[in-house]
């Protein structure tokens, strides 16, 4: 009689630990997909409020209103010189 084993008394440890390696990875990625797609969100958030602010504009996009504080600048006077002649 030989201990020789049979197909169906092999170990089936290593092939449980990579279906529950497996099946935990799908979960795991599954779940972050939501996460990965917010961050996406607060990128293009960011980025459109810079792109606001450059066009003068506030953060949101309204345009930004003129307080009575602010007013536009003045444009500098140059004094007008006149050149004797000679």
């Amino acid at each position: 009689m030989t201990l020789e084993s049979s197909p169906a008394q092999h170990n089936t440890a290593p092939m449980k630990l990579s279906a529950i390696l497996l099946t935990s990875i799908t979960i795991c990625s599954l779940c972050s997909c939501n996460t990965f797609v917010g961050i996406g969100r607060d990128f293009k958030s960011l980025g459109q409020g810079v792109e606001n602010k450059a066009y003068g504009k506030t953060w949101k996009g309204q345009p930004r209103a003129q307080n009575s504080q602010q007013q536009a600048p003045q444009q500098a006077t140059v004094p007008q010189t006149t050149v004797p002649k000679p």
